[in-house]
């Protein structure tokens, strides 16, 4: 009698605990449908991917297409820019740099690029510090694209720019601010500091990337290089015009140059959950306080925030001339999203940081 009784309440504690999780798949699922509805409810959006990360399980959830005029809905592994999300693998490396002893944050940029000796304000260098922080004092693009020409049709016309001209473009440049003293979002700043760690390794950005993040965690298809596949979602500007892929910036690639799919990104927000990795916890780090970007602080190029609930949040968003792109991880609910829309509308950014702060509000 006693066994049986110990067995029914096995069964029922089993049939509660798969209740549980029912309900929290059913929650989220409702929480994604919702947001997303809205999202595309804006005929200037063609296509959406989101995967979530809550307790090591991973799910993903597609809208749309993948072309215009096709119904060809997104999967796991379809390709997208990933943009300025970019910036995240880079502080990642520099946390290992430092970690490592190669680096340190209060070096200046002539320390490791003689020929920048002209960034210096009054006396006081660009650190990596600065660099890492976005308060180098440099413009957001360098070059400057040529009065009256938007950077993406500057881009989209010109070939790649190498790192030589683009460190001869550096070398012009005298900084009208304080190093520290001034947030400046800058591609710029991430650019010279990918060529400085390429130097330190005597190794390509790419292979820094396959040596410390995609080939520990197995994101396969996460690179510089992409094969020119159907699986490649066709990515459209404000007007709903094809745009061609953003190539000008993979010769110094370490701002905006990846692409990634679904599959792969929560591998990363897997490995970026885990605060007890030292690099991960250094690159997440806050080094200074910010009130750009939705952002409290900014720690290795990774945006910093606490919400209502007073979870930490660590994110970063990403805009090509036809993808934009959001990440964010709550390491206290070891919860993450990534979300892909393959248009590059001026509100687009903005609406998937509210579609995920939307669905992490309600499964968190």
């Amino acid at each position: 009698m006693r066994k049986f009784i110990l067995f029914i309440f096995v069964v029922l504690i089993a049939f509660h605990a798969i209740g549980q999780r029912l309900e929290k798949n059913a929650r989220m699922e409702q929480a994604v449908n919702e947001a997303a509805s809205k999202f595309m409810s804006d005929p200037g959006h063609i296509g959406l991917s989101i995967g979530i990360i809550k307790g090591g399980k991973k799910f993903s959830y597609n809208f749309g297409t993948i072309e215009k005029g096709k119904n060809v809905r997104a999967s796991v592994h379809t390709l997208y820019e990933i943009a300025s999300v970019t910036k995240s693998f880079t502080g990642i490396l520099l946390a290992h740099a430092i970690l490592e002893k190669r680096i340190a944050l209060t070096d200046s940029v002539q320390r490791y690029i003689p020929l920048l000796g002209n960034l210096t304000y009054h006396g006081t260098p660009v650190t990596i510090f600065n660099l890492a922080g976005h308060t180098s004092g440099l413009p957001k693009f360098v070059p400057l694209p040529p009065a009256g020409q938007s950077p993406v049709d500057y881009w989209t016309t010109h070939p790649a720019i190498s790192e030589e001209n683009f460190l001869d473009e550096l070398a012009k440049i005298k900084p009208t601010v304080k190093p520290g003293a001034t947030f400046i979002y800058s591609n710029a700043d991430t650019q010279l500091l990918g060529i400085i760690l390429e130097r330190i390794y005597h190794m390509s950005f790419a292979e820094l990337i396959k040596k410390y993040i995609t080939g520990p965690v197995h994101m396969e298809k996460t690179g510089i290089e992409i094969a020119d596949t159907n699986e490649f979602a066709k990515g459209y500007n404000s007007k709903g015009e094809l745009e061609p892929r953003l190539t000008w910036w993979d010769k110094i690639p370490a701002a905006a140059s990846l692409r990634s799919d679904v599959e792969d990104m929560l591998n990363y927000l897997q490995l970026n959950l885990n605060e007890n990795d030292p690099a991960i916890m250094l690159a997440h780090k806050p080094i200074q306080q910010v009130t750009d970007e939705g952002a409290d602080s900014i720690g290795l190029y990774w945006m910093n925030k606490k919400t209502k609930k007073g979870y930490r949040e660590i994110f970063h968003a990403g805009g090509s001339a036809g993808h934009t792109s959001y990440c964010i991880i709550c390491p206290q609910t070891q919860t993450g999203i990534v979300c892909f829309a393959n248009d590059a509308g001026p509100d687009t950014e903005h609406a998937l940081k509210a579609m995920a702060d939307q669905i992490l509000d309600a499964i968190n």
